[in-house]
């Protein structure tokens, strides 16, 4: 196959974490065509050690993601542009260990990181929100009708896995925040934050974090359907 997919191993806010599991796929002669929330397509090629590094770059969907300009720009400093990933970053390769870096000045991204972190907060807050307006509705409803019947409880225990899988997913949200605003400080002050390996432990929260997200939107989805089945299963 040309084509092979994964799920990230990465949330698109982990940008260091991005870099790292990028170069490891490239290891393997894989190299990021294009990138969504929920699944990532790699082309084939041939393994490589490579740096990857990814530039903080918030857009509205209709702004130009790089210009022509830019890309040819990059290139010239050895570095190539791969795509872009979920309208935050944009990800490039180089095959030069001697390279410069993509960025020397790190003080020219801070307000596109915080850019970054301000746009995670708000999506964390409205995420917050969905949870408790569906807690309150699950406490008003058993306070007024007591234990559901047998009839209501699957949409009793579906909104409860919903609920469940939206708190786990806000929770490792807040680490990558967290990740986020330290290196924003960092790069405030001008220092280059240091890339450290990812963790084994960070990497399966990350991918706990994936998982829990795909289960918490497939509910949304599909409870509607389910519970179709459930009630009328002829």
């Amino acid at each position: 196959m040309k084509y092979v997919f994964r799920l990230p191993n990465a949330s698109e806010y982990d940008l260091t974490g991005m870099e790292n599991w990028l170069e490891e796929m490239a290891l393997k002669g894989l190299y990021l065509k294009w990138y969504r929330p929920f699944l990532c397509c790699f082309t084939r090629g041939e393994p490589k050690r490579v740096r990857v590094r990814l530039e903080p770059n918030p857009r509205y969907t209709l702004e130009i993601q790089l210009s022509d300009e830019k890309k040819e720009f990059y290139r010239e400093l050895g570095w190539s542009y791969a795509c872009e990933i979920a309208h935050n970053a944009l990800v490039f390769y180089n095959e030069d260990p001697a390279a410069p870096e993509l960025h020397t000045d790190p003080t020219l991204l801070a307000d596109q990181t915080r850019t970054l972190i301000r746009r995670k907060k708000r999506d964390n807050c409205a995420l917050g929100v969905v949870l408790a307006l569906g807690a309150i509705l699950q406490v008003w409803y058993i306070s007024r009708y007591g234990i559901p019947t047998a009839h209501d409880l699957f949409s009793t225990v579906y909104l409860s896995l919903i609920l469940l899988t939206g708190l786990f997913t806000l929770i490792l949200d807040r680490e990558t925040l967290q990740k986020l605003k330290w290196m924003e400080r960092n790069m405030e002050a001008g220092i280059t934050p240091e890339r450290l390996p990812t963790s084994p432990q960070w990497r399966r929260r990350q991918r706990l974090r994936g998982v829990s997200q795909i289960v918490f939107f497939a509910n949304i989805i599909f409870a509607p359907f389910l519970r179709l089945l459930f009630l009328h299963p002829n």
